[in-house]
């Protein structure tokens, strides 16, 4: 009655029970596995009828795998001591976690469940992780590396063997070691997402690193996640405002709104952006006594250049829904020189030798006209534009200068925006998961 109680127990089972036998070949070398017994659990995954049979009777035990997954039970059912597998692949589709165990000599007993679910999930929050940051460390609760997510191992100050099991201060000057160890345990304290900024400690590496930290209780310990992700360029572009911050100590007057710029491009947020380029391209429009002001894109792949944002005095209307999808055929030649990164002037439209391009510009009472290009790098990503209809342009050297530099600004908050809003997306996808 009583082992028939046990019986039933070991059936009800929320895990796979899965009892075996050792089989030994000519040498006493384990070689094989025989099937004594199984719950209901485990009947999903093997059935009643290999009960009593090998398991090289279904499974072509002269393989690699075949091999290591014999000779690891053998170990247990010898000596013994318990083995765990987290992720045993049982199938193409199947991911188990399994214990191994031995309850008397030559014998083990596997139990195991399904954590398929759990592994693709970790699956989806890895690559969107890896999507996100350049390198992704897992650190324990004594500062020891546990785990590495990245696509480049060039990345890695070394292998990634002679990482994980490794503390942080291996690898680290007393110094740096301090700087991390206190935002981790910053993060442990705060529960909250810290970051520290840092130079590549790779010899002849010029690189510089964001890293975001994060802690979360795992068990009986705290696990904490190290996302870090290049932000070279953007180190450079803020050296670059630095330095032209030393640049416009001495500056005229009038340039003084170019400098305010730069501190407001610098400390605008993602979901504020619009507002602020409408309001650059007002002030800017009023220095040069523009009427009105627009931002182009190119879109090359589609021959089109589209208005993204559009100011203009209260006397006049609205066009930026009328200059939606411009053929870049009917620019042509404004294309060719924004691409050389060339500034264009005209000063009275009427003397254009373009017909096409004359007429719209009539229909819009354009006299004068100014678009300076938005350069990344040597490709040119659009332009800025300012519209004269009251008056003619001034053509002066140093406006066309002013507006160079605004557009210089302007194409880094351009470029800046169009990256965090990427980053949102994928952190959007991220939390969606978590």
């Amino acid at each position: 009655m009583e082992n028939e109680f046990y019986k039933n127990v070991v059936d009800k089972l929320p895990i796979g029970y899965i009892y075996c036998k050792v089989l030994f070949d000519a040498k006493n070398n384990v070689c094989d596995y025989e099937y004594i017994d199984t719950n209901e659990f485990g009947r999903q995954y093997i059935s009643d009828s290999l009960i009593g049979k090998k398991y090289s009777d279904f499974s072509k035990k002269d393989t690699k795998v075949s091999r290591e997954w014999i000779k690891i039970c053998g170990e247990v059912a010898l000596s013994g001591v318990e083995n765990e597998i987290a992720n045993y692949k049982f199938s193409a589709t199947k991911r188990l976690k399994v214990k191994i165990w031995s309850p008397k000599k030559n014998h083990f007993v596997l139990n195991f469940d399904d954590v398929t679910e759990e592994t693709i999930k970790q699956k989806a929050m890895e690559t969107l992780l890896i999507a996100l940051n350049d390198l992704v460390f897992e650190v324990d609760s004594n500062y020891v590396f546990t785990n590495i997510l990245t696509n480049d191992d060039s990345l890695l100050f070394v292998p990634r063997s002679q990482i994980i099991g490794h503390s942080i201060n291996e690898f680290f000057d007393d110094i740096i070691t301090k700087q991390i160890v206190d935002v981790i345990n910053k993060a442990q304290l705060t529960n909250e997402k810290e970051t520290i900024t840092y130079h590549s400690v790779l010899p002849g590496d010029n690189k510089w690193y964001m890293a975001d930290v994060k802690s979360t209780p795992s068990g009986d310990t705290t696990k904490t996640i190290i996302s870090i992700r290049n932000i070279t360029e953007q180190k450079a572009i803020e050296d670059s405002i630095v330095g032209y911050q030393e640049q416009l100590k001495n500056i005229k007057e009038e340039e003084a709104l170019l400098f305010s710029l730069f501190s407001l491009f610098v400390n605008t947020k993602i979901d504020n952006s619009k507002k602020i380029v409408i309001e650059s391209l007002n002030k800017m429009a009023c220095l040069i006594k523009a009427d009105r002001a627009y931002v182009y894109k190119y879109d090359f792949a589609l021959g089109f250049a589209n208005p993204l944002y559009e100011w203009s005095c209260q006397c006049l209307e609205t066009e930026l829904d009328s200059l939606k999808e411009t053929s870049l055929d009917l620019i042509n030649s404004s294309v060719k020189e924004h691409k050389k990164g060339n500034s264009i002037i005209i000063k009275d439209i009427s003397q254009l030798d373009d017909i096409d391009l004359k007429e719209r510009m009539n229909r819009q009472l354009i006299k004068s006209f100014l678009s300076v290009p938005l350069m990344n790098g040597h490709k040119c990503y659009g332009f800025v534009a300012f519209e004269y209809v009251s008056n003619y342009i001034d053509e002066k050297l140093e406006q066309n200068d002013l507006v160079l530099k605004y557009g210089q600004l302007l194409i880094n908050l351009l470029l800046k925006t169009e990256h965090e809003k990427e980053l949102n997306e994928i952190k959007i996808k991220l939390e969606a998961i978590l």
